[in-house]
């Protein structure tokens, strides 16, 4: 039969404990991800871009109901290569302890972009509204799980636990809270 090509199995279904509704975001948290995808791609402005995506292993909590029957998937996430958005790129090249890609040529940035498919890296989400591309706007009332930031497992682990906010800094060490560095500051002036 032509139509069944690659047809391998056939499973009785039962719907009774199927909900009507699509499985929600996973919650703001820290979890760890593998690359699934990642491709150089233009921007709608024309600039270089690498789009990839992620798929949630595992919450740094370790438990399973973190993500059991989520939206397991952050898809269409964007290192940018303007200027302003580079700090996105630099958490990314340290989370994974990789060179960043030499240029912006679009070679350069496809075969850099290869080379992280299949990479772990830990990530902090963060709620956003979903992007409803009929009525061409976000749609505040219904919210998709995307990445906050980058970092390596020992900043999600204190990151997890409420030590630090993320931030790492150049040796990939985790920073405190912005607003316990603030005090530390003003501790030190005083």
């Amino acid at each position: 039969m032509a139509g069944n090509k690659g047809w391998t199995t056939e499973t009785a279904l039962d719907l009774s404990d199927v909900s009507d509704q699509p499985p929600g975001p996973v919650d703001v948290g820290v979890y760890c991800c593998t690359i699934t995808k990642a491709e150089a791609e233009a921007t709608s402005k024309g600039d270089p871009a690498i789009k990839m995506d992620l798929h949630i292993e595992r919450a740094y909590s370790g438990d399973p109901a973190a993500v059991d029957g989520r939206v397991r998937n952050l898809r269409f996430e964007t290192i940018s290569f303007k200027k302003d958005a580079l700090f996105r790129l630099k958490q990314l090249c340290l989370a994974l302890g990789v060179e960043p890609p030499r240029s912006t040529g679009y070679q350069v940035l496809c075969d850099w972009a290869a080379d992280l498919v299949g990479k772990e890296v830990w990530v902090k989400t963060r709620l956003k509204a979903r992007y409803d591309a009929a009525a061409k706007k976000a749609d505040p009332d219904k919210k998709d799980a995307a990445v906050d930031r980058y970092m390596t497992e020992a900043t999600a682990a204190d990151v997890a636990v409420g030590k630090a906010d993320g931030a790492e800094s150049a040796s990939g060490e985790a920073e405190a809270p912005r607003a316990a560095r603030g005090r530390s500051r003003a501790a030190a002036q005083a």
